[in-house]
Formats: C-alpha cells, sequence, structure tokens
C-alpha cells in the first residue's frame, strides 16, 4: 500500500479497528477530521499517517476515557502570547550549585 494514497473512510475503519460512524462523530468533534473531503460528494478520505492518532483514540476509548479528555491531549498546543512591550525573554544559564559543608 503507498503510504502517499487516501485511504477511504471504510478502508480506513478497518485499518485503526473503528466504525465508520465513530470515524465520522470523531470528525465532527474535530478530534479526527478527514484528510481530506470530496467536495462533490462528501466523502472523506484519510491518510495512512492518521493512523495513530486514530489507534490511540480507540484505545483511549477501550478504557472509558471520556471524549473532552481525549479532545485535551490531542488538541495542538497554542502559543503562548508575547508579553506586550516587548519579546520574549529566555531564561539565562542557572548557576553552578555550590557545596556547602
Amino acid at each position: 500500500m503507498n503510504d502517499d494514497a487516501p485511504l477511504s473512510i471504510g478502508q480506513f475503519a478497518r485499518l485503526v479497528r473503528l466504525s465508520v460512524k465513530q470515524l465520522r462523530h470523531y470528525a465532527e468533534l474535530g478530534l479526527l477530521p478527514p484528510a481530506w473531503v470530496d467536495p462533490d460528494t462528501g466523502y472523506r478520505y484519510y491518510r495512512a499517517d492518521q493512523a495513530r492518532d486514530a489507534l490511540s483514540i480507540g484505545l483511549l476509548r477501550s478504557l472509558d476515557v471520556p471524549l473532552a479528555a481525549i479532545e485535551d491531549v490531542h488538541r495542538p498546543p497554542r502559543p503562548s502570547p508575547v508579553p506586550s512591550g516587548g519579546s520574549r525573554r529566555t531564561p539565562g544559564p542557572r548557576p553552578a550549585p555550590t557545596c556547602r559543608r
């Protein structure tokens, strides 16, 4: 199988052992959106590299982890805002610890 070839939702569902209904639900939540949706048919396609996320979601759900908690884990991190009036400061090196006797 070519890793670049899009997988239909049915193929992807079999690959990751989730139902098509589950994949549609996770897509609606924004948890696992398809890589591409055909604008004419609405058919969803996934990439093979999305399988890791799908398998992780499936495993967490099998352990009864709530979807809200899974969303927190799989949500991309937001960049922290830059303080107004300056650029971000990076901390300098820490001083070497001193030994006291």
